[in-house]
Formats: C-alpha cells, sequence, structure tokens
C-alpha cells in the first residue's frame, strides 16, 4: 500500500477493502445510503455485506474526489466505534487492544511496517500535537526475501521484535481528551495546512472557495 503515495504508481495491492470499510464508517457522503446494525458477535466489517446495502452507483474517480474536496467537518466521523459498539463485537477483535494506542513495528516475516496512532489521535478522542516524522527505517523498507534463503529472521529484527514485545512501554495514550472542533488557527492545523494539499483534485477548488464566500454571506 505504501507505494501508491508515488504519484507514478498506476495501481495499488493490499487489503484495500479495509480501506474502503474505513472510509464508510468515517466518511457519511462517501458511505451506503443505510448504514446497517452492529451484528453481535462478528466482526464490524461483516455488517456491510448484507443484502439490501444501496451502494453509490457511480464509480466515476472524479465524483469520489469531488466528495471529499466538498466534505465539510461534521460529514466524518472520528471516533465510529462507540462503547455500545465495541461491546457487540468478539473477544478476538479486541484482543489485541494493548497496541492499538502503541508505536510499534507491525511484523509479517521480512516485511516491516510502523503502527503510528500518534500521528492519528483524534481517531483516539485525544488531542493532537504536531507529529514528528514518521517511523521507518530504509534499511528494513527495502528488505526482500531475494537471495536469503540462509537468513536468521529472529536475529536479524531482534531490535524490532523487542520493541513489539514491550509495545506497553510505547504508549501514547497520554494526551488529554479533545474538545469540540479542532480550531481553525490551531498550532496543529497551521501546520497541517503547510504540509498538506488542500484539494485532491484542484479543478475543485474553485468550487470549495465558491461555497465559502457564499455560506460566509449567508450567516453574515
Amino acid at each position: 500500500m505504501c507505494s501508491a503515495t508515488d504519484y507514478k504508481v498506476k495501481s495499488i495491492g493490499g487489503m484495500c477493502i479495509l480501506i474502503q470499510m474505513w472510509a464508510w464508517e468515517r466518511c457519511t457522503t462517501l458511505a451506503p445510503k443505510r448504514t446497517p446494525p452492529v451484528i453481535e458477535n462478528k466482526p464490524l466489517g461483516h455488517r456491510w455485506l448484507r443484502r439490501g446495502n444501496q451502494h453509490i452507483g457511480n464509480d466515476d474517480l472524479r465524483v469520489f474526489r469531488r466528495k471529499l474536496d466538498l466534505m465539510k467537518r461534521h460529514e466524518f466521523v472520528w471516533e465510529p466505534y462507540t462503547p455500545t459498539v465495541m461491546a457487540a463485537l468478539p473477544q478476538i477483535c479486541v484482543v489485541g487492544s494493548v497496541v492499538w494506542f502503541a508505536v510499534v513495528p507491525l511484523i509479517c516475516f521480512h516485511v516491516v511496517e510502523w503502527h503510528q496512532p500518534d500521528r492519528v489521535l483524534r481517531q483516539y478522542g485525544l488531542q493532537q500535537p504536531i507529529p514528528g516524522c514518521p517511523s521507518q527505517p530504509q534499511n528494513l523498507h527495502g528488505i526482500t526475501l531475494k537471495g536469503k534463503q540462509d537468513e536468521n529472521w529472529f536475529h536479524l529484527l531482534a531490535p524490532i521484535i523487542s520493541q513489539w514485545n514491550n509495545a506497553a512501554q510505547f504508549r501514547v495514550d497520554v494526551y488529554p481528551r479533545q474538545q469540540g472542533l479542532l480550531g481553525f488557527n490551531s498550532d496543529y492545523m497551521v501546520w497541517y495546512r503547510r504540509k498538506t494539499k488542500m484539494f485532491v483534485d484542484p479543478n475543485n477548488a474553485n468550487t470549495a472557495a465558491l461555497v465559502f464566500i457564499c455560506f460566509s454571506m449567508f450567516n453574515f
């Protein structure tokens, strides 16, 4: 999935269905028109498999880019997993909850990717500080299995495995709760606007500006 951020890449691989479900849970304008109820003792994603869900019929990429660019603040759900939802999940879905708040490496044989909840604390209802640089040592990210038939991965990744085994020491749930909406001129938002692209499709910038002007005039 990480290579999908390269503009030269024309396709992506990985568990794309997880990204789709993540978007449906949080972006009300992208989700099917009818959100099915949580099914007790089933993984949360299972409810989207039910028949009768009215999915968005238009698969035009430009339509989805426009929906993202024109999304309003109240149309994004930061914390979709309420206590009621969590209580209905099977134990297997919450058994690893100690890792949810931990900055640790996720290891699958030779592949190492960092889990960094410190960069998305709003999803846990916490205040989001300006994050540091992402953790991804290049000497690990580019490792392949080619020519490594006799490699001892336990020894090669020993420091990484140690950090995983001590996940409780790397938790970041010490920040205070976020009360209300994050201020437009907060330190984080000023930093964010300086670092990000404000629009997925530049052609939507004019429309967004016009909507903002009309909204401001109406509320004046």
